[in-house]
């Protein structure tokens, strides 16, 4: 009886440790479960993070790659700056030459217009001498008339 009753006790303690152990395996099952799914996931985190990285070095070495041609950009901009500036220092030294090549054709121009005057001056006077030639002429042939007639008169006397 006492030991009937420790019996039933140590029964009952047994039963109360199974459903113990029963849970626990119960709970160590699920926490393997859940371990399992910790691990799946970490590995595709881990292979998504090796994607990254894999992104990040082809990043590193586009951004590399793209700082190598901004700069050679930059160099192309500075010397199509340069070359700018040559052309519109050109462009400026053509406009005084041509502002210079204006005020000698105007100088030309005026210089023409002058020898022009000249030329229909000196073509009056060729006029003028050609009247005053056949004038002269005139003169000549009315003295020389003359000059028969006073010679006549003087016959004649």
């Amino acid at each position: 009886t006492a030991i009937e009753a420790q019996r039933k006790e140590l029964r009952a303690s047994m039963g109360r440790v199974e459903e113990e152990r029963a849970s626990l395996e119960e709970r160590l099952s699920s926490e393997e479960t859940k371990r399992a799914e910790v691990q799946a996931s970490l590995a595709s985190l881990e292979g998504k993070l090796r994607a990254v990285q894999e992104k990040l070095i082809v990043a590193e070495e586009d951004n590399s790659n793209a700082e190598v041609e901004l700069q050679a950009a930059k160099e192309r901009e500075a010397e199509l700056i340069a070359k700018l500036r040559a052309a519109e220092e050109k462009e400026a030294e053509f406009g005084r030459e041509r502002e210079a090549l204006l005020e000698q054709c105007a100088e030309a121009e005026k210089a023409k217009a002058d020898l022009a005057q000249r030329l229909e001056k000196i073509e009056n006077m060729s006029i003028n001498d050609e009247l005053l030639t056949h004038q002269l002429a005139v003169l000549d042939a009315e003295d020389s008339n003359l000059a028969e007639a006073v010679q006549a008169m003087e016959e004649y006397l």
